[in-house]
């Protein structure tokens, strides 16, 4: 290993040349070979009064080894180790008067074990674990009298569960329920939870087809207003897009619709999309026919596929003050589909269409549910009890209460059992379903 001075340059030379190789290259943990400089070397590069300012070494032009650099005062600032040009191990970020005020571990070249800050007595206020560089497991922020003052639960980089605040006593003063980065909205004096459609049949739908579709290889890009829940983040060819909006008093309502179709816009022009494909006809076909219009006027071509799912038809899109979108949108759509027989006639009867609809059926991936030989009827029913089973969301769209109905007649019990598989969506109709069923005697 040769460690270079250059006693020949001036300072501000000096200063210039080093921290060219250093700051251009290092970000990327290698350094381009020269003729004039070994690719086995360790560079030290200095402030203009002469004091070290960054120390590295260099193997086959990566960076391995420790690494250290200093702020101004000649107190180290950063303390690190590097392996192949990729940062491995323990980093140490201090202050100006040598106080430790960060660490966090490295694995080849990616967040992986705890991140600890600390306040000036050393106290540590925080404390974050990546698993291959995604927050996962429980975040804890700290008092500086070491007692929690907030626990944040991770699941693979979004925050899911219970957020709970505490406050310099260690009593919970607050708590937030998150699914998936999405703040569960609470109903006043109420204990139930909602969630937005997203996380729906049709949502479950496109997201399960996007998985699919990546592991054959193609490209998925999913854009939406928050991460869907089937979506699986960490495949290399899936992508998400947010859609932002931002509030304006102006709006009761925000213009979603104008955001996603911006959103659309924008992702087919950076990304090269070669076609959408929109779930559900409301909002989805209307702002997808919006963005294919404004990249036609840029001249970009862009094909989309609309799939109409139920509700969006049966219920929401024969509503008077939606039907002309909804027509207008399956009309210029460049392929629609539809998941039944029955609702392809529901929407040809509703609706004056020019496009043809095809058949394509939801599915059920088997693979995902293999049955298991042991027979767990026991679990839930004696051998002389009937079992109903009704899969949904239980909103009232549903129909849950007729499947109570029909149960009462066939069996005759005033007894029933809700299996806890609704998910948040589904919390907030059960109440009133409970009610009912008890008000039928």
């Amino acid at each position: 290993m040769n460690l270079i001075f250059e006693p020949e340059f001036n300072k501000p030379f000096r200063i210039v040349f080093y921290s060219c190789i250093l700051i251009c290259n290092v970000a990327f943990g290698q350094i381009i070979e020269s003729n004039s400089i070994s690719a086995d070397s360790t560079y030290v590069n200095y402030f203009e009064d002469g004091k070290t300012q960054r120390i590295q070494l260099f193997e086959n032009g990566l960076l391995t080894g420790p690494s250290w650099e200093f702020h101004p005062s000649g107190q180290i600032m950063i303390h690190n180790n590097w392996k192949l040009g990729k940062k491995n191990g323990r980093e140490i970020i201090f202050d100006q008067v040598g106080r430790k005020i960060r660490s966090v571990n490295w694995h080849n070249g990616i967040l992986h074990g705890d991140e600890l800050s600390f306040y000036p007595t050393g106290v540590i206020q925080k404390k974050i674990v990546w698993v291959n560089n995604l927050k996962h497991g429980k975040s804890i922020w700290y008092h500086n009298n070491s007692s929690p003052s907030a626990i944040y639960p991770y699941e693979k980089g979004l925050i899911h569960g219970d957020v709970i605040f505490y406050d310099s006593d260690g009593k919970e003063n607050n708590r937030k329920r998150f699914f998936r980065n999405e703040l569960l909205k609470k109903k006043t004096n109420e204990n139930r939870y909602c969630l937005s459609s997203h996380i729906w049949g049709s949502g479950v739908m496109a997201t399960e087809l996007g998985n699919f579709l990546a592991k054959k290889g193609h490209v998925i890009h999913v854009i939406s207003h928050s991460m869907p829940v089937r979506l699986n983040p960490f495949h290399g060819n899936i992508n998400f897009h947010e859609v932002y909006i931002d509030p304006y008093p102006l709006f009761h309502h925000q213009p979603y619709e104008v955001a996603l179709a911006s959103a659309i816009v924008e992702t087919v022009k950076r990304e090269k999309l070669d076609v959408l494909h929109v779930h559900y006809a409301i909002p989805h076909a209307y702002a997808a026919y919006m963005a294919a219009q404004i990249l036609k006027d840029q001249n970009i071509i862009i094909p989309f596929i609309t799939t109409l799912h139920g509700t969006d038809i049966t219920l929401v899109g024969k509503n008077p003050a939606y039907k002309p979108a909804v027509s207008f949108s399956i009309n210029h759509s460049s392929y629609v589909t539809a998941v039944s027989e029955s609702l392809k006639k529901d929407t040809e009867e509703l609706f004056d269409l020019k496009n043809s609809i095809e058949v394509i059926p939801n599915f059920v991936n088997l693979k995902g549910y293999d049955r298991e030989p042991k027979d767990k009827r026991q679990y839930f029913a004696n051998d002389n009890e009937t079992i109903f089973c009704h899969v949904s969301n239980f909103r009232p769209v549903k129909r849950v209460l007729d499947v109570i109905k029909v149960f009462k007649k066939s069996s005759g019990s005033k007894e029933f059992y809700f299996n806890n598989g609704w998910g948040w969506s589904g919390q907030k109709h059960c109440g009133k379903i409970i009610a009912r069923f008890r008000n039928l005697g």
